[in-house]
């Protein structure tokens, strides 16, 4: 499966819209009424991983957009 690290002290690699859509389960499953303490728990710890990691990816966009607003990193063309 590609949700689970090469090692276990490694990172789990997950696409954008994996990382997305298993969160979007976990808060799905969270707000059943049927959870159990250690199965909430863990859902929260996982849930906590994939924000961070989703919010961190979000800001490296955000630095990268600014930059190319900014002229930065972009193609140059001239027009004849």
């Amino acid at each position: 499966m590609s949700d689970e690290p090469a090692d276990s002290d490694g990172p789990i690699r997950l696409s954008f819209a994996e990382a997305y859509d298993q969160l979007r389960e976990i808060t799905e499953r969270i707000d059943s009424p049927d959870v159990p303490v250690d199965e909430l728990l863990e859902l929260l710890r996982r849930g906590k991983g994939l924000e961070t990691a989703l919010r961190a990816r979000l800001d490296e966009v955000e630095q990268q957009i600014t930059a190319i607003e900014a002229g930065e990193n972009i193609p140059h063309f001239e027009i004849t």
